[in-house]
């Protein structure tokens, strides 16, 4: 194996390491997103009955 071919395996294995990579980037960046929008349904929600609350107990003060 002369010096040229161990630079190609080499540059090639650095190269898929750096797609797996990205790859992976991407699918965490997706999972990060889909997390934050349930959060974000939840909190949407609960925010919505304590709006619901707040407004049938001044209903109720008045």
């Amino acid at each position: 194996m002369d010096l040229s071919t161990v630079f190609l395996v080499i540059a090639g294995q650095v190269g898929l390491g750096m797609i797996l990579c990205f790859a992976f980037v991407i699918y965490a960046f997706k999972e990060f997103n889909k997390s934050r929008e349930k959060s974000r349904k939840e909190f949407d929600e609960r925010q919505k009955e304590f709006d619901e609350r707040w407004r049938k107990a001044n209903e109720h003060r008045r």
